[in-house]
């Protein structure tokens, strides 16, 4: 993937159009919006191993 990156920015550098442009905006925009997701699981704040939802309590109690 870093690789696709760096070969549009270099596009992008080397014969600029809007296209391309575009491209590099909207997987900037995606990484955006999934970073704080991808924060979350592999920094989960309570403990409960990112898993999001109310804890289920154990069966037969």
């Amino acid at each position: 993937m870093a690789l696709v990156v760096v070969a549009m920015v270099v596009e992008v550098i080397v014969k600029p159009n809007l296209a391309s442009t575009e491209h590099l905006v909207a997987i900037g925009t995606a990484l955006v919006l999934c970073a704080p997701a991808v924060l979350r699981l592999r920094h989960p704040s309570d403990g409960d191993g990112g898993a999001g939802g109310p804890a289920v309590p154990p069966a037969g109690d």
